[in-house]
Protein backbone atom coordinates (compact mmCIF):
# COMPACT_ATOMS: atom_id res chain seq x y z
CA UNK A 1 0.00 0.00 0.00
CA UNK A 2 2.39 2.41 0.39
CA UNK A 3 4.31 1.81 -3.09
CA UNK A 4 0.98 2.33 -4.62
CA UNK A 5 0.10 5.74 -2.02
CA UNK A 6 3.69 6.99 -2.81
CA UNK A 7 2.89 6.34 -6.74
CA UNK A 8 0.41 7.90 -6.53
CA UNK A 9 1.65 11.14 -4.84
CA UNK A 10 4.47 11.17 -7.22
CA UNK A 11 2.05 11.42 -10.51
CA UNK A 12 -0.25 14.19 -8.57
CA UNK A 13 2.95 15.95 -7.46
CA UNK A 14 4.61 15.67 -10.96
CA UNK A 15 1.26 17.71 -12.09
CA UNK A 16 2.83 21.07 -10.05
CA UNK A 17 5.51 22.05 -12.29
CA UNK A 18 3.25 22.67 -15.32
CA UNK A 19 0.42 24.09 -12.73
CA UNK A 20 3.55 26.72 -12.08
CA UNK A 21 4.57 27.38 -15.48
CA UNK A 22 1.38 28.16 -16.40
CA UNK A 23 0.83 30.38 -13.73
CA UNK A 24 4.12 32.65 -14.26
CA UNK A 25 3.37 34.55 -17.19
CA UNK A 26 -0.22 36.02 -15.52
CA UNK A 27 1.54 36.51 -12.37
CA UNK A 28 2.10 40.81 -13.22
CA UNK A 29 -1.72 40.76 -14.46
CA UNK A 30 -3.72 39.28 -11.89
CA UNK A 31 -4.34 40.91 -8.33
CA UNK A 32 -3.73 39.26 -5.20
CA UNK A 33 -7.35 37.89 -4.25
CA UNK A 34 -6.65 36.37 -7.67
CA UNK A 35 -3.44 34.37 -6.62
CA UNK A 36 -5.01 33.48 -3.70
CA UNK A 37 -8.04 31.62 -5.12
CA UNK A 38 -5.54 30.30 -7.15
CA UNK A 39 -3.37 28.99 -4.64
CA UNK A 40 -6.45 27.36 -2.93
CA UNK A 41 -7.67 26.11 -6.15
CA UNK A 42 -4.59 24.22 -6.92
CA UNK A 43 -4.24 22.83 -3.58
CA UNK A 44 -7.59 21.25 -3.35
CA UNK A 45 -7.31 19.65 -7.16
CA UNK A 46 -4.21 18.19 -5.66
CA UNK A 47 -5.19 17.07 -2.49
CA UNK A 48 -8.58 15.65 -4.46
CA UNK A 49 -6.33 14.45 -7.38
CA UNK A 50 -4.16 12.18 -5.05
CA UNK A 51 -6.59 11.19 -2.77
CA UNK A 52 -8.74 9.79 -5.92
CA UNK A 53 -5.83 8.34 -7.20
CA UNK A 54 -4.36 6.62 -4.21
CA UNK A 55 -7.98 4.72 -3.46
CA UNK A 56 -8.51 3.62 -7.07
CA UNK A 57 -4.79 2.19 -6.45
CA UNK A 58 -5.25 0.72 -3.04
CA UNK A 59 -8.60 -0.39 -4.06
CA UNK A 60 -7.47 -2.14 -7.27
CA UNK A 61 -9.88 -0.19 -9.24
CA UNK A 62 -7.66 0.41 -11.74
CA UNK A 63 -3.92 -1.14 -12.24
CA UNK A 64 -0.73 0.72 -11.22
CA UNK A 65 0.46 -0.20 -14.67
CA UNK A 66 2.18 2.71 -16.92
CA UNK A 67 -0.98 2.74 -19.34
CA UNK A 68 -3.42 3.82 -16.55
CA UNK A 69 -0.59 6.22 -15.19
CA UNK A 70 -0.47 7.53 -18.76
CA UNK A 71 -4.34 7.72 -19.18
CA UNK A 72 -4.06 9.94 -15.10
CA UNK A 73 -1.22 12.35 -16.93
CA UNK A 74 -3.86 12.60 -20.25
CA UNK A 75 -6.48 13.74 -18.40
CA UNK A 76 -5.63 15.15 -14.72
CA UNK A 77 -4.18 18.42 -16.37
CA UNK A 78 -7.94 19.53 -17.02
CA UNK A 79 -9.48 21.26 -13.86
CA UNK A 80 -5.80 22.74 -13.39
CA UNK A 81 -6.34 24.16 -16.60
CA UNK A 82 -10.64 25.30 -16.13
CA UNK A 83 -9.14 27.28 -12.83
CA UNK A 84 -6.87 28.86 -15.12
CA UNK A 85 -9.10 30.13 -17.84
CA UNK A 86 -11.69 30.99 -14.47
CA UNK A 87 -9.97 33.13 -12.75
CA UNK A 88 -7.16 34.79 -15.34
CA UNK A 89 -9.33 36.05 -18.05
CA UNK A 90 -9.48 38.08 -20.58
CA UNK A 91 -6.84 35.24 -21.79
CA UNK A 92 -8.13 32.65 -23.81
CA UNK A 93 -5.71 32.35 -26.48
CA UNK A 94 -2.59 32.73 -24.38
CA UNK A 95 -3.73 30.18 -22.06
CA UNK A 96 -4.19 27.65 -24.89
CA UNK A 97 -0.81 28.68 -26.69
CA UNK A 98 1.24 27.88 -23.43
CA UNK A 99 -0.89 24.40 -22.78
CA UNK A 100 0.40 23.13 -26.10
CA UNK A 101 3.98 24.49 -25.46
CA UNK A 102 3.97 23.25 -22.15
CA UNK A 103 2.21 19.63 -23.51
CA UNK A 104 5.40 19.17 -26.27
CA UNK A 105 7.52 19.95 -23.59
CA UNK A 106 6.29 17.76 -20.91
CA UNK A 107 6.28 15.39 -23.64
CA UNK A 108 9.47 15.52 -24.49
CA UNK A 109 10.39 15.16 -20.93
CA UNK A 110 8.43 12.10 -20.49
CA UNK A 111 10.32 10.84 -23.59
CA UNK A 112 13.71 11.20 -22.39
CA UNK A 113 12.95 9.99 -19.01
CA UNK A 114 11.84 6.69 -20.33
CA UNK A 115 14.27 6.43 -22.98
CA UNK A 116 17.06 6.81 -19.94
CA UNK A 117 15.04 4.16 -17.74
CA UNK A 118 15.14 1.49 -20.42
CA UNK A 119 18.66 1.98 -21.59
CA UNK A 120 19.06 0.11 -18.21
CA UNK A 121 15.97 -2.41 -17.54
CA UNK A 122 13.97 -4.12 -20.33
CA UNK A 123 10.13 -2.65 -20.84
CA UNK A 124 8.59 -5.85 -18.95
CA UNK A 125 10.18 -4.71 -15.85
CA UNK A 126 9.36 -0.77 -16.32
CA UNK A 127 5.86 -0.84 -14.37
CA UNK A 128 8.15 -2.17 -11.19
CA UNK A 129 9.77 1.19 -11.51
CA UNK A 130 7.13 3.56 -12.18
CA UNK A 131 8.17 5.72 -9.06
CA UNK A 132 11.68 5.93 -10.32
CA UNK A 133 10.78 6.69 -13.47
CA UNK A 134 7.96 9.46 -12.63
CA UNK A 135 10.76 11.16 -10.19
CA UNK A 136 13.15 11.59 -12.94
CA UNK A 137 10.69 12.44 -15.58
CA UNK A 138 9.75 15.24 -13.32
CA UNK A 139 13.65 16.34 -11.74
CA UNK A 140 14.15 17.12 -15.41
CA UNK A 141 11.25 18.74 -16.13
CA UNK A 142 12.20 21.43 -12.96
CA UNK A 143 16.06 20.83 -14.18
CA UNK A 144 14.74 22.71 -17.52
CA UNK A 145 12.24 24.23 -16.83
CA UNK A 146 13.87 27.64 -16.63
CA UNK A 147 14.38 27.62 -20.57
CA UNK A 148 10.58 27.62 -21.07
CA UNK A 149 9.71 29.81 -17.73
CA UNK A 150 12.43 32.72 -19.71
CA UNK A 151 10.35 32.19 -22.60
CA UNK A 152 6.97 33.18 -21.00
CA UNK A 153 8.47 35.62 -19.10
CA UNK A 154 9.87 36.99 -22.19
CA UNK A 155 6.82 37.01 -24.05
CA UNK A 156 3.91 37.76 -21.98
CA UNK A 157 5.70 39.91 -18.72
CA UNK A 158 8.26 42.03 -21.37
CA UNK A 159 6.00 42.28 -24.30
CA UNK A 160 2.96 42.83 -22.38
CA UNK A 161 2.04 45.68 -24.13
CA UNK A 162 1.77 43.89 -27.47
CA UNK A 163 -0.54 41.05 -25.84
CA UNK A 164 -3.52 41.49 -28.80
CA UNK A 165 -6.41 38.56 -29.51
CA UNK A 166 -4.58 38.96 -33.23
CA UNK A 167 -1.22 37.77 -32.37
CA UNK A 168 -2.52 34.64 -30.46
CA UNK A 169 -6.03 33.77 -32.23
CA UNK A 170 -4.06 31.53 -34.97
CA UNK A 171 -0.76 30.51 -33.74
CA UNK A 172 -2.13 29.13 -30.68
CA UNK A 173 -3.37 26.42 -31.69
CA UNK A 174 -0.50 24.69 -33.57
CA UNK A 175 1.58 23.58 -30.20
CA UNK A 176 -1.76 22.65 -28.77
CA UNK A 177 -3.18 20.43 -31.64
CA UNK A 178 0.69 18.86 -32.18
CA UNK A 179 1.08 17.87 -28.43
CA UNK A 180 -2.89 16.37 -28.97
CA UNK A 181 -1.23 14.16 -31.67
CA UNK A 182 1.38 13.16 -29.50
CA UNK A 183 -1.51 12.12 -27.41
CA UNK A 184 -3.16 9.97 -29.72
CA UNK A 185 -0.47 7.78 -29.82
CA UNK A 186 0.16 7.53 -26.15
CA UNK A 187 -3.43 5.42 -25.56
CA UNK A 188 -1.16 2.23 -25.80
CA UNK A 189 0.44 -0.19 -23.80
CA UNK A 190 3.92 -0.23 -25.32
CA UNK A 191 6.96 1.46 -25.29
CA UNK A 192 5.98 4.74 -27.31
CA UNK A 193 8.23 7.00 -26.39
CA UNK A 194 11.30 4.46 -27.33
CA UNK A 195 9.66 3.56 -30.76
CA UNK A 196 8.67 7.09 -31.59
CA UNK A 197 11.85 8.91 -30.07
CA UNK A 198 12.66 10.69 -33.66
CA UNK A 199 9.21 11.83 -34.47
CA UNK A 200 8.65 13.09 -30.31
CA UNK A 201 12.13 14.96 -31.48
CA UNK A 202 11.18 16.64 -34.69
CA UNK A 203 7.77 17.64 -32.85
CA UNK A 204 9.93 19.22 -30.04
CA UNK A 205 12.16 21.07 -33.12
CA UNK A 206 8.80 22.11 -34.44
CA UNK A 207 7.90 23.31 -31.14
CA UNK A 208 11.30 25.28 -30.82
CA UNK A 209 10.98 27.06 -34.08
CA UNK A 210 7.38 28.04 -33.44
CA UNK A 211 8.35 29.76 -30.43
CA UNK A 212 11.56 31.29 -32.06
CA UNK A 213 9.30 32.79 -34.69
CA UNK A 214 6.78 33.85 -32.44
CA UNK A 215 9.71 35.44 -30.15
CA UNK A 216 11.47 37.36 -33.00
CA UNK A 217 8.41 38.35 -34.43
CA UNK A 218 7.03 40.17 -31.08
CA UNK A 219 10.71 41.22 -30.83
CA UNK A 220 10.19 42.82 -34.51
CA UNK A 221 7.16 44.36 -33.79
CA UNK A 222 8.33 45.76 -30.42
CA UNK A 223 11.22 47.61 -32.46
CA UNK A 224 8.62 48.73 -35.25
CA UNK A 225 6.10 50.52 -32.34
CA UNK A 226 9.75 51.89 -30.71
CA UNK A 227 10.50 53.47 -34.33
CA UNK A 228 7.13 54.80 -34.26
CA UNK A 229 7.16 56.12 -31.17
CA UNK A 230 10.47 57.70 -31.60
CA UNK A 231 9.28 59.14 -35.14
CA UNK A 232 6.19 60.94 -33.59
CA UNK A 233 8.46 62.00 -30.66
CA UNK A 234 10.36 63.75 -33.52
CA UNK A 235 7.47 65.06 -35.20
CA UNK A 236 6.03 66.93 -31.96
CA UNK A 237 9.79 68.14 -30.79
CA UNK A 238 9.78 69.67 -34.71
CA UNK A 239 6.61 71.03 -34.47
CA UNK A 240 7.25 72.46 -31.29
CA UNK A 241 10.53 74.13 -32.98
CA UNK A 242 8.55 75.32 -35.95
CA UNK A 243 5.96 77.05 -33.62
CA UNK A 244 8.75 78.77 -31.50
CA UNK A 245 10.47 80.18 -35.15
CA UNK A 246 7.35 81.78 -35.92
CA UNK A 247 6.48 82.84 -32.86
CA UNK A 248 10.41 84.66 -32.96
CA UNK A 249 9.33 86.08 -36.88
CA UNK A 250 6.34 87.39 -34.93
CA UNK A 251 8.01 89.06 -32.19
CA UNK A 252 10.72 90.08 -34.78
CA UNK A 253 7.82 91.74 -36.83
CA UNK A 254 6.62 93.70 -33.76
CA UNK A 255 9.92 94.75 -32.41
CA UNK A 256 10.77 96.45 -36.10
CA UNK A 257 7.09 97.77 -35.88
CA UNK A 258 7.76 99.47 -32.38
CA UNK A 259 10.90 100.87 -32.95
CA UNK A 260 10.02 102.80 -35.75
CA UNK A 261 6.80 103.88 -33.79
CA UNK A 262 9.36 105.14 -31.34
CA UNK A 263 11.70 106.88 -33.63
CA UNK A 264 8.54 108.87 -34.61
CA UNK A 265 7.64 109.44 -31.46
CA UNK A 266 10.50 110.68 -30.15
CA UNK A 267 10.56 113.29 -33.08
CA UNK A 268 6.96 114.30 -32.03
CA UNK A 269 7.99 114.33 -28.41
CA UNK A 270 11.16 116.55 -28.95
CA UNK A 271 8.94 119.34 -30.78
CA UNK A 272 6.62 119.52 -27.91
CA UNK A 273 9.87 120.16 -25.80
CA UNK A 274 11.15 122.54 -27.95
CA UNK A 275 7.77 124.72 -27.75
CA UNK A 276 7.70 123.68 -24.46
CA UNK A 277 4.34 122.04 -24.32
CA UNK A 278 4.43 119.50 -21.55
CA UNK A 279 1.03 118.58 -21.62
CA UNK A 280 0.36 116.95 -24.85
CA UNK A 281 4.61 115.49 -23.78
CA UNK A 282 3.46 113.95 -20.89
CA UNK A 283 0.38 112.68 -22.40
CA UNK A 284 2.81 111.30 -25.51
CA UNK A 285 4.49 109.36 -22.78
CA UNK A 286 2.03 108.17 -20.93
CA UNK A 287 0.30 106.44 -24.78
CA UNK A 288 4.25 105.27 -24.94
CA UNK A 289 4.37 103.36 -22.01
CA UNK A 290 0.98 102.19 -22.19
CA UNK A 291 2.34 100.53 -25.78
CA UNK A 292 5.41 99.05 -24.39
CA UNK A 293 3.08 97.55 -20.85
CA UNK A 294 0.75 95.74 -24.09
CA UNK A 295 3.84 94.83 -26.08
CA UNK A 296 4.98 92.97 -22.91
CA UNK A 297 2.10 91.59 -21.96
CA UNK A 298 1.95 90.18 -25.83
CA UNK A 299 5.28 88.83 -25.85
CA UNK A 300 5.27 86.73 -22.06
CA UNK A 301 1.54 85.22 -22.90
Amino acid sequence: MIYLLTLAFILAFSLLPPVYLRYIPFQHVITPSVKRRLLCSYTVIFILEYMGLGIAFCSHWIPSTWLYCKFFLMFSWIPYVLCNLFLIRPYLFQHIFILGLQSMYMILMQTVSMNIMLSHIDFSQFDAYLIVHEFLYTFLFILFSPILRWFFLKIFVHYQALQRPYIWKYCCFIPFLLSINQGFFMVSPSPLSQVHIVPRCFSAIAGITLALAIYHGIYHLSQHLQLCQKNILLQNKMQQLQHYALSLEASYRRMSILRHDTRHQIRILATFLQEKNTQDALALLHKFQHELNQSDSRRHS
